[in-house]
């Protein structure tokens, strides 16, 4: 998640990676050898929680106008139906892109080599 999701939502690639990560790392900052690992560490693993974050506001956001929905009754049938399914779709969409990102973190290429089977990810 720390190398995969900055390369694939547009960080700056500023900081090398060691891949594969063959060997079990003693510390984080040894994903990152350079000269300020600590830094690389800090940026990546923001990107990630802040692209994490966005994502958890949308499916909250989602979530609240699909209640307010159910609540208000003052649109017609065929108004509340349009909007149920639109956010029905957004929903999907928010869920599905959570599992494609939990499958890839699970999977064996996107733990070896995260950075190199990012491209899974894009589009």
């Amino acid at each position: 998640m720390m190398t995969g999701m900055p390369a694939t939502s547009g960080a700056p690639d500023t900081c090398p990676t060691i891949e594969p990560y063959a060997r079990p790392v003693s510390h984080l900052a040894d994903l990152f050898p350079g000269p300020q690992p600590n830094l690389c560490l800090v940026t990546h693993g923001s990107w990630a929680l802040l692209v994490l974050t966005l994502w958890g506001l949308a499916l909250v956001g989602c979530m609240l106008e699909l209640r307010h929905l159910r609540r208000n009754s003052s649109q017609t049938p065929a108004e509340m139906r349009s909007q149920r399914a639109t956010l029905h779709a957004r929903l999907m969409l928010l869920v599905s892109g959570a599992l494609w990102l939990a499958f890839f973190s699970l999977s064996y290429g996107g733990q070896l080599t995260p950075r190199g089977s990012s491209r899974y990810l894009e589009d």
